[in-house]
């Protein structure tokens, strides 16, 4: 039995190396999300799997479906997979961004023509961050206040920072979802990948990236209500295979 119990251990030592090669250390952070447009109020979680510069988002999809995103910096696209219809999406990130600004562009374009019918003078949105004195303690983390502007008058988001040295984790961790963020204002526009609310308006993260230090709670808002609630948990260390970045077998390509 011991000479048995002896290989075993020699046999676990030499796949080891194999074993470690399958799993990085990584990050899991749990996330709500409220949606204040519903009646009554809508809530819903996700799941965050961050290994260098790979970002998975397990979440329900807002339709009750189990769905996840996979953004990865090799691929240069986001993979949109659904475990119940076996299929994923392939959103590409150059030509996402065309999509993007092409929306963007005509938005723009009736916006301007409607300030012409209301005789009044088109006025370009600037986009300005600001920092705040107010600051309160969220799940433990002493976190600063920034409201971001869009245009003269008009808060469209508030956003709860907290140090990178109290989240325990390093900025370059978070650079996963800082970059999808940054994609993400070009690809919101694309029905059943971004967040949508109850009253059929997207949530945008414009902003969000610029701040250095970990957002435990952004705040959207319109006409200075509230509309929807972000808020991200504390990051904890955890083991993740390389597939949890891959599409599974049996998964189909599906077209938009």
């Amino acid at each position: 039995m011991r000479i048995v119990l002896v290989i075993f251990h020699v046999c676990l030592a030499a796949l080891a190396p194999a074993l470690r090669a399958h799993a990085a250390e990584g990050w899991a952070i749990s996330a709500s999300v409220a949606d204040f447009t519903a009646s009554p109020a809508e809530y819903y979680r996700a799941d965050l799997t961050l290994a260098g510069p790979n970002l998975r988002i397990d979440t329900s999809d807002f339709t009750g479906e189990a769905t996840h995103l996979v953004a990865t910096t090799e691929g240069k696209a986001i993979l949109h997979l659904n475990a119940a219809k076996r299929t994923y999406h392939r959103i590409d990130e150059r030509k996402a961004a065309q999509v993007g600004e092409h929306v963007e562009a005509v938005q723009d374009y009736f916006r301007k023509q409607a300030d012409k019918w209301k005789d009044r003078p088109a006025v370009e949105a600037k986009l300005d961050v600001k920092r705040t004195g107010e600051t309160r303690t969220i799940l433990g983390l002493k976190c600063r206040k920034y409201e971001i502007w869009v245009g003269p008058g008009n808060k469209e988001r508030q956003v709860w920072i907290a140090p990178w040295s109290q989240a325990g984790l390093e900025k370059a961790s978070f650079q996963g979802v800082r970059q999808l963020a940054v994609l993400y204002e070009k690809v919101k526009y694309l029905p059943g990948v971004t967040l949508t609310l109850a009253d059929g308006a997207s949530v945008s993260l414009e902003g969000v990236p610029e701040i250095d230090g970990y957002p435990v709670v952004i705040e959207h808002l319109v006409k200075g209500r509230v509309v929807c609630r972000m808020q991200l948990g504390k990051p904890k260390k955890t083991a993740v295979r390389e597939s949890a970045f891959a599409v599974p077998d049996g998964y189909k390509l599906k077209w938009f």
